[in-house]
């Protein structure tokens, strides 16, 4: 018998039913929870103001534990209504938490509250898709001084995309030796491409034609036995109390996955990171790692901590000393590459 709007769904391709609105959750490596919306059209929803909530509210406890905002959007616009709960197009919420609430008539008035923000549902014309790059923008503006343009080794040609700039960089010139971990950069007005020849790209250079990027490499470099990121719960509601946020960095992209997340702690191990621990926001898919063994823990309602299990560390470790050992050859180059 199923009840409520939630689904226990499997990494293998299970699925279970909850029988009653899923207040309590139970950790689970193989599956992951989530709102089924009967709504006939698809909903959007806009940010109408920050630091506030709408005065007359409803919290609507027993229905809603914690979640992203477009299952808060379903909810209120849903079950929320039905049950007489909420009214208008309102709604607040709180990505700290992931925390939901509706508004009981048109949100005119409205109380200041830190942390909360009032979004208004309206119908989208279509399904509003909700893509997550493999790269994220590291800086603008710049380029890595150590590099190799790609163009000029005879891998790109002129014109080519962002997307195709990015693979390139993190896959065969990866392969060849050319490119160093995961920046690259990519020149948007004439489509030129180029790579970091060191780990960090530390060194960097003013050029306002250039944007440095990060994408982590590809698994099989970054992982042993296979090229499925293997993890266990390392502790639930809480983050490692030395980290770094890979988002701030510029080295993940706000809304990326829980996969990705990991392989890029892992791509940092040696730098950021210590490439065993990593810790996820599922509210709103945002990436943090360890910086040491996280033997230190700080209780977070929005985060969960992870151990990677088959992680190529040995590499990493070497990497970061200056050995580019990323199981492909060397190739050193005496050329002076101009971008």
């Amino acid at each position: 018998h199923c009840a409520g709007d939630f689904i226990n769904y499997g990494v293998q391709g299970g699925c279970e039913c909850a029988n009653d609105n899923c207040l309590g959750r139970t950790a689970d490596l193989q599956f992951s929870v989530y709102f089924v919306s009967q709504m006939q059209a698809p909903l959007a929803y806009s940010l109408v103001q920050d630091g506030q909530i709408c005065t007359n509210r409803d919290s609507l406890t027993g229905l809603w534990a914690r979640g992203s905002k477009q299952a808060c959007t379903l909810l209120v616009a849903g079950k929320g209504k039905d049950q007489g709960l909420c009214d208008g197009n309102h709604f607040y919420y709180r990505s700290a938490g992931g925390e939901c609430g509706c508004a009981t008539d048109h949100c005119a008035d409205r109380s200041p509250s830190g942390g909360w923000s009032i979004y208004e549902i309206g119908v989208a014309s279509q399904p509003t898709p909700s893509p997550t790059s493999d790269f994220s923008l590291v800086k603008d503006g710049e380029h890595c001084s150590v590099y190799n343009n790609l163009r000029v080794v005879g891998l790109w040609t002129m014109g080519g995309s962002l997307e195709s700039c990015g693979q390139l960089a993190t896959g065969p010139a990866l392969s060849q030796g050319l490119c160093s971990g995961g920046f690259f950069q990519y020149a948007a007005g004439n489509g030129d491409c180029g790579c970091a020849m060191d780990t960090s790209c530390n060194g960097r250079t003013v050029l306002s034609n250039w944007a440095i990027y990060y994408q982590h490499p590809p698994a099989d470099y970054l992982l042993t036995g296979s090229s499925a990121l293997e993890y266990e719960l390392e502790s639930f509601k809480k983050h490692c109390s030395n980290y770094n946020n890979l988002r701030g960095l510029g080295l993940f992209p706000m809304g990326g996955t829980f996969e990705q997340c990991g392989l890029v702690a892992i791509s940092r191990a040696g730098n950021e990171c210590n490439g065993l621990f990593f810790q996820y926001r599922s509210s709103n898919g945002d990436c943090g790692c360890s910086t040491d063994g996280c033997e230190a823990k700080t209780n977070e309602e929005a985060w969960d901590i992870w151990k990677v299990k088959n992680a190529k560390i040995p590499a990493m470790g070497q990497q970061a000393s200056g050995q580019r050992d990323w199981r492909v050859p060397i190739v050193e180059f005496l050329l002076l590459l101009w971008l």
